[in-house]
């Protein structure tokens, strides 16, 4: 007997403090409590939103970086079935270095 869990989607918008697009960015999305268990994307180079479709039901870590940006994660962000979750927008803020 298989079960089917369900999945839903992720939807994450990458910017930078000011509100502009930070195209080409890294998305890694991991279920809460699992070691190793995620996945990763980039944003498009000409938009900067990506999507995650099939994700399985759960509470997942979300964290976006980007080249001479500070990284953030967004914990706590729940995919339900036939739902897409839309994760607050990551404002980055330039890196010092």
């Amino acid at each position: 007997m298989n079960d089917v869990i369900g999945t839903g989607s992720l939807q994450v918008t990458v910017q930078d403090s000011s509100g502009n697009a930070l195209v080409d960015s890294s998305v890694n999305i991991i279920i809460t409590g699992s070691v190793g268990s995620g996945s990763s994307k980039s944003t498009g180079s000409s938009s900067d939103e990506v999507t995650f479709s099939s994700v399985a039901i759960g509470s997942y870590s979300v964290t976006a970086s980007h080249s001479g940006y500070v990284s953030q994660t967004k914990t706590g962000q729940v995919v339900n079935v036939n739902q897409t979750t839309t994760v607050p927008t990551f404002k980055l803020l330039a890196s010092s270095k």
